[in-house]
């Protein structure tokens, strides 16, 4: 008797191509119907889990930034061009799981309302105890913190988020001081700035690819390649990227917007993540 093989990378490819439509209609529901958006995560967590089933070759890994940090841009080229599975939800942001979900203790300093728990670590490993099957790495992805709030106010204002509960500021400086600090606990965490990304994705992820290699015995066949569309970011588009490279994104602030904004950044996340301290001779107004 002939035993029909089943194509399961296809089935994979099926379901990614479906979880992507999903994600897409996410972001035309942010504009339209808010209402809907919880409802479409949810199918969308679905789709990827059946999407995994069929992924064995696959590494697991997790995600991990601030809203409006890249994480979306980040997601696209690991899960398209690496042999990863990527393991976050987004159907609960109280959750470890969640990309942006507030790591840190002090829970006072989170800034976005919908994001707050009431969980806290000690060390990296009680933070890992959280998931029954640990991934093999965690990509912790950055933007230069002045870049950074103004696309996080931009989109809170489209959004129609009520006024932030925390300078978004002490926000930054309390989600990756934590991640810094469970990175001196292990070698799983490894950091990519959004900057990096643009300039050269095949460099800025080197490390972490290797640990995929190491992994999955597999490699990229190829240089890896910046996506031209990213699901759930529809503003991204390679046009832009000279405001990150050139650090355009200066010129918005003032004088007293830089000297207030320096004021609250910790020199030792600033360091730990590769970011400068810009003086305010560099503000555009």
């Amino acid at each position: 008797m002939k035993i029909k093989r089943r194509n399961y990378g296809s089935a994979a490819r099926n379901a990614t191509r479906l979880s992507i439509a999903v994600a897409s209609a996410t972001a035309r529901a942010v504009r339209r119907t808010p209402s809907t958006i919880p409802a479409l995560r949810s199918l969308n967590n679905i789709i990827r889990g059946i999407s995994e089933r069929f992924i064995g070759d696959r590494a697991p890994i997790l995600i991990y930034g601030l809203q409006r940090s890249g994480t979306n841009f980040l997601h696209k080229i690991v899960s398209s061009q690496l042999h990863v599975v990527i393991k976050n939800s987004d159907a609960d942001r109280s959750h470890p799981r969640q990309k942006h979900f507030r790591i840190f203790d002090d829970k006072s300093r989170i800034s976005a309302t919908g994001y707050h728990n009431n969980k806290t670590y000690r060390d990296f490993n009680e933070f890992e105890a959280e998931f029954s099957s640990a991934p093999i790495a965690y990509l912790v992805i950055s933007k230069d913190p002045y870049s950074w709030i103004l696309s996080y106010k931009k989109w809170a204002k489209k959004c129609g988020w009520p006024e932030f509960s925390a300078d978004p500021i002490d926000d930054y400086v309390s989600f990756y001081g934590k991640w810094l600090q469970f990175a001196a606990q292990t070698d799983k965490i490894f950091f990519v700035r959004y900057v990096d990304l643009l300039r050269d994705p095949t460099a800025a992820l080197l490390p972490f690819a290797k640990r995929v290699e190491a992994t999955t015995g597999k490699s990229p066949t190829k240089s890896l390649r910046r996506p031209v569309k990213v699901p759930q970011s529809p503003a991204y588009s390679l046009a832009s990227d000279t405001v990150h490279l050139d650090k355009q994104y200066l010129l918005a602030y003032s004088t007293e917007d830089m000297i207030s904004i320096n004021a609250k950044l910790d020199h030792s996340v600033m360091d730990g993540l590769g970011y400068d301290i810009e003086p305010p001779r560099h503000a555009g107004k």
